[in-house]
């Protein structure tokens, strides 16, 4: 998605060159659309008045796009933080940027053409603003979208060749133990049968394998308060805020625009990865001394 790199609200230095190139991209769009097509009126204007007006819009968009991709995440960190951000606040996020650029123009065509601050004005460049930036939104969104698709899909194939199964256990397997919140409820598994923990309300829903088939049992419990009691075990791991996954049983990775997903045998949903994760689950999974034969594709 077009604005997803803003979930990272200090940048490294890659990420921020990347959101200056979206604002000049962004701005050269302005000079070039205003120059050629002349819309909004403009072909009535001089050729060399109407490059420098143009220069001067495509510049008003820049600086107000980095305000908005640079200046603004580390305004507020906490909003734009990945585990808070979602799908509708990157649409309100995009939004604010273009009325951001609109008030641009408005107060750069009051001050610098002399027309007056009122009502129209306000409505005719919020249009404008509009129709000129749904195209490269448009354009920009889709690329980013396949991009992002190419890259995860390519590296969960990587990933993918690394998960190791289910370990084989000597002995007796070690057993782990839930607690429902008031701790009157427990119920006891092998922690090789134990898949995921998935929250739901004040409850979580546990999954494991049961006589050769995934099972759930629900206890009144917060996935935090579970979590606490499963520190001592390096192979079980909260990839999600929903989440609570043992890696030793993932049989397949896969990857979207979205980023990781982790399958479990005999299991039909696939379980999201944090994107603020990506980096520590693909050292969690990968085992380069270790390449088992991939289980079928689920």
């Amino acid at each position: 998605m077009l604005l997803s790199s803003l979930r990272q609200p200090f940048p490294k230095s890659g990420q921020t060159a990347g959101r200056v190139l979206t604002a000049l991209f962004f701005g050269l769009f302005v000079f070039l659309f205003l120059l050629v097509f002349r819309p909004f009126g403009l072909q009535e204007m001089r050729m060399a008045s109407l490059a420098r007006a143009a220069f001067l819009y495509g510049v008003v968009c820049v600086i107000v796009l980095l305000g908005g991709l640079l200046l603004l995440p580390r305004l507020l960190p906490s909003l734009f933080a990945e585990s808070g951000w979602t799908v509708w606040k990157e649409i309100l996020h995009i939004i604010g940027c273009v009325l951001a650029v609109a008030a641009g123009n408005i107060l750069f065509t009051h001050y610098y053409f002399g027309e007056v601050l009122d009502g129209g004005l306000v409505l005719k460049f919020g249009w404008i603003t509009f129709s000129v930036a749904i195209l490269p939104v448009t354009i920009l969104v889709l690329t980013r979208q396949l991009r992002l698709m190419k890259a995860y899909s390519q590296q969960a194939a990587l990933l993918d060749r690394q998960v190791q199964g289910p370990a084989e256990m000597t002995g007796s397997p070690p057993e782990i133990t839930f607690s429902s919140e008031n701790g009157q409820e427990t119920f006891r598994l092998s922690l090789s049968s134990f898949l995921y923990a998935e929250a739901a309300d004040n409850y979580v829903k546990v999954f494991y394998w049961s006589e050769d088939r995934p099972a759930q049992r629900i206890i009144r419990s917060s996935l935090k308060k579970l979590e606490e009691g499963l520190k001592g075990y390096d192979r079980l791991y909260r990839c999600h805020r929903t989440y609570i996954v043992n890696l030793e049983n993932v049989v397949h990775i896969s990857g979207n625009a979205q980023g990781y997903k982790l399958h479990f045998n005999g299991v039909e949903p696939a379980i999201p990865v944090s994107r603020n994760l990506n980096k520590e689950i693909t050292s969690l999974v990968s085992r380069p001394n270790f390449l088992p034969i991939r289980p079928s594709d689920l």
